[in-house]
C-alpha cells in the first residue's frame, strides 16, 4: 500500500502499505507510510496462510502491474497525499511518498519485496506479509504490526486503498478508506 508518517497509526495502501518513525499527526498524510503501524506482536497461534501469508511467485507479483504510476490519495486524511508506485524487478514492488504534487522530492521509500515464497516488507519493524494476491486486489496481514491493508483496483486509473486498525486496551478498532487517482504532476500544472 510508504511509510514513516503513518507508522503509529497505519502506514501503504500499499499506503501500504509499511514503517514509520514520525508522530501520528503527519502520519496521517500518506497511503504508504500509513501501512505501516506500531509494532505489537501477534497472538501466537498454528502457522497459517492467516497468520504467515500466502505462498507466491514471481508470476503473481506480475498481477500488481496495475498499481503501476503515480497517485493522489484522498480519503481520510486532512490534505491530499502523493505516491509513486514501480515494479522494480520481478520481485520488487518500491514505493515513494512525496512532499507535494510536484512529485520532485521523495520523503520516504517502501520496498515490498518476495522472499522465500512470502511477499511482503521484510526490513521493517513493523512487517506486513500479503495474504491474497490477485489481479485486481492485494491483502496485507501484520506480522509484527497491529492493522491490516487491502489495495483493490477500481478501474485503469483508480484504485482504493483500506486500513483496518486492531483495538487495543486503550484505542477502539478503525478503518481507513483512501481513493487513489492516477496523477500527473505536468498535467496538473495547467
Amino acid at each position: 500500500m510508504s511509510p514513516r508518517k503513518l507508522r503509529a497509526v497505519f502506514l501503504p495502501l500499499f499506503g501500504a502499505m509499511f514503517a514509520c518513525t514520525k508522530s501520528s499527526d503527519s502520519a496521517s498524510n500518506t497511503l504508504g507510510a500509513a501501512t505501516q503501524t506500531a509494532t505489537q506482536s501477534p497472538t501466537a497461534s498454528a502457522p497459517t496462510a492467516d497468520t504467515v501469508g500466502a505462498t507466491l511467485s514471481t508470476a503473481d507479483i506480475r498481477k500488481l502491474e496495475w498499481i503501476q504510476g503515480s497517485w493522489k490519495g484522498t480519503g481520510d486524511v486532512p490534505t491530499p497525499f502523493y505516491e509513486q508506485y514501480d515494479l522494480v524487478n520481478d520481485s520488487t514492488l518500491r514505493v515513494l511518498t512525496f512532499t507535494d504534487s510536484t512529485l520532485t522530492v521523495a520523503n520516504d521509500s517502501t520496498f515490498q519485496t518476495l522472499r522465500g515464497g512470502r511477499f511482503g516488507n521484510h526490513d521493517k519493524s513493523s512487517r506486513y506479509v500479503a495474504k491474497k494476491l490477485d489481479a485486481d486486489h492485494a491483502e496485507f496481514i501484520p506480522v509484527t504490526a497491529r492493522n491490516r491493508f487491502i489495495w483493490r483496483k477500481k478501474d485503469q486509473n483508480s484504485w482504493e486503498a483500506v486500513i483496518v486498525i486492531s483495538a487495543t486496551s486503550t484505542a477502539a478498532a478503525k478503518q481507513l478508506n483512501y481513493v487513489m487517482t492516477r496523477y500527473s504532476p505536468a498535467a496538473n500544472r495547467r
